[in-house]
């Protein structure tokens, strides 16, 4: 299988993987975990006016 393969389902399978933790925090109870996930939704939607 050619690297670019590789590289796009690995991206895909990790960065699914993380958008679970980051909305298993969202969504969690407590106020650590869940503010945390709020910061860092908040930096990368607003990381494209950065650029």
């Amino acid at each position: 299988m050619p690297t670019t393969l590789k590289l796009f389902f690995a991206s895909l399978v990790l960065g699914g993987l993380l958008s679970l933790v980051i909305v298993a925090m969202r969504v969690s109870p407590h106020w650590l975990p869940s503010s945390f996930a709020r910061f860092y939704i908040f930096v990368f939607r607003g990381s494209p006016l950065l650029i």
